[in-house]
């Protein structure tokens, strides 16, 4: 959960009630989801998490907060989900001579 409230902005989320046994909570690269339906948000941790000994963490991530958090507001780290659209409608596909198929488009997150 959120510990404290953290303004709109913010870069550096302080956390509570983590696994004190992990030594490395999250990586660098991996996404959290604050809240949860139509406020919440997708957020990248942008630098190697641990917990301290009481549990306590701090999350630096990317984009910072588009709206204010209050204390023990919901941190979801299995399966985030995010609300996305198309940035185009350009869609494209490739085959190789394997038959391995992609499918490759630009989309962005909906604020």
């Amino acid at each position: 959960a959120v510990n404290g409230a953290h303004a709109l902005g913010a870069y550096d989320i302080a956390v509570d009630g983590t696994d004190t046994s992990e030594s490395q909570l999250f990586k660098k690269g991996d996404y959290v989801q604050f809240n949860s339906g139509a406020t919440s948000k997708l957020h990248m941790i942008i630098a190697d998490v641990a917990s301290n000994g009481s549990g306590e963490a701090t999350l630096t991530i990317e984009p910072p907060l588009s709206s204010a958090l209050s204390n023990d507001a919901t941190v979801s780290y299995v399966s985030p989900k995010a609300v996305m659209r198309m940035s185009n409608n350009e869609l494209s596909w490739n085959a190789s001579h394997i038959s391995l198929y992609g499918v490759s488009f630009s989309c962005e997150e909906v604020l």
